[in-house]
């Protein structure tokens, strides 16, 4: 089960664990929970227009509370983590929503809010959507990949969250990581956590202390600078703990470009066999059935390529249960013919009577 803390509350994270705790002691299994740090994901935060957006659209990306200095009818959109539009150029790409809307930054003015100036507005034309349009929905992602985006991680957030993370996870997921010095950042943040008493943040009472050995790290692959830095992501991690790899489709589809995607993604894979670290195969994957009920061919043949990893991520919908079972039967089925990357020239069977 993976628990995200880019949404709800250390109460709610806690009540999800204690679910999960619950449901496995009944079944009489070990279910593990991965926690994901949030990391320096930029998302929509107010400001969403009700229309649909359409190519040759346009809009303001604002700090919270903040408008252009130079007023005009352009609607505003606020964004969390609003220090990344002060990196951002004019003529960069600018994508939301794990590529349903993209465009470029066209241009840049000084956000302002109550007369003075908080930080830099960015103009984004719309030059990329589904022929119907596409709203911009609260909370979800902004990418810009062709900026070189430098910011703290772990963020303040993510070490606000952590001692909340400790006390439920068997995992901690590394968000956004693309530096070996990060890696070390966040072991010794643990560490140092996991030595004394847990402070009491993000409101609430203080978590519980931890029980059990330290939580493995999952390297979250995000972005085209994690991609190169892998191989010494990977070593780098492995000196302080148990590692795994988590093969984030989504961002890592918009920062390297859809047709990219499915090349580079082979490599990631060949590469952690190499180096014997578990991958967590993620984002998108079965979606339509999880959401409507019915998959769409070409996600359940997606959904097989899954068995070359140790691990297929399911986002939620109300049909999570029957996406659950469709996908154990689609892996269980390919685990005659594949493992992980090794053919296993099982015997055919499409032929034999009972199909």
């Amino acid at each position: 089960m993976r628990i995200n803390t880019a949404h709800d509350t250390p109460g709610d994270w806690e009540a999800m664990a204690a679910h999960v705790r619950a449901a496995a002691a009944d079944l009489g299994r070990h279910v593990a929970i991965e926690v994901d740090l949030a990391g320096p994901k930029m998302r929509i935060a107010a400001g969403v227009p009700e229309a649909r957006q359409q190519l040759g659209d346009t809009f303001w990306l604002v700090p919270p509370g903040s408008r252009p200095g130079a007023v005009d009818d352009t609607p505003c959109v606020e964004v969390t983590l609003s220090a990344i539009l002060e990196q951002v150029g004019v003529g960069q790409e600018v994508w939301f929503d794990d590529g349903k809307i993209g465009g470029h930054a066209v241009e840049l003015a000084t956000a302002e809010a109550d007369g003075a100036p908080v930080g830099t507005a960015v103009r984004v034309v719309v030059e990329h959507v589904g022929r119907k349009g596409q709203r911009l929905r609260l909370e979800k992602g902004v990418n810009f990949p062709e900026t070189e985006i430098d910011l703290p991680v772990p963020t303040a957030e993510d070490l606000a969250a952590l001692p909340h993370a400790l006390g439920i996870a068997d995992a901690i997921g590394f968000s956004f990581v693309q530096r070996p010095a990060e890696i070390d950042a966040l072991h010794d943040a643990m560490a140092a956590m996991l030595a004394g008493p847990p402070p009491a943040l993000l409101g609430g009472p203080p978590p519980a202390p931890r029980d059990g050995p330290p939580p493995a790290l999952v390297l979250k692959v995000e972005t085209r600078l994690a991609v190169r830095a892998l191989p010494s992501l990977i070593v780098h991690a492995l000196r302080r703990g148990p590692t795994a790899v988590m093969i984030a489709r989504g961002d890592l589809g918009v920062e390297l470009g859809f047709e990219r995607l499915a090349e580079v993604q082979e490599e990631l894979l060949w590469l952690c066999e190499a180096a014997h670290v578990p991958v967590i195969w993620a984002t998108q994957v079965l979606e339509a059935m999880a959401k409507r009920g019915v998959p769409t061919r070409a996600e359940v043949t997606d959904a097989a390529m899954g068995e070359r990893a140790e691990c297929v991520m399911l986002n939620k919908g109300p049909y999570a249960e029957e996406a659950v079972r469709s996908l154990a039967d689609v892996l269980r089925r390919m685990h005659r013919h594949q493992n992980k990357k090794t053919p296993r020239l099982g015997a055919l069977r499409a032929w034999a009577s009972e199909g």
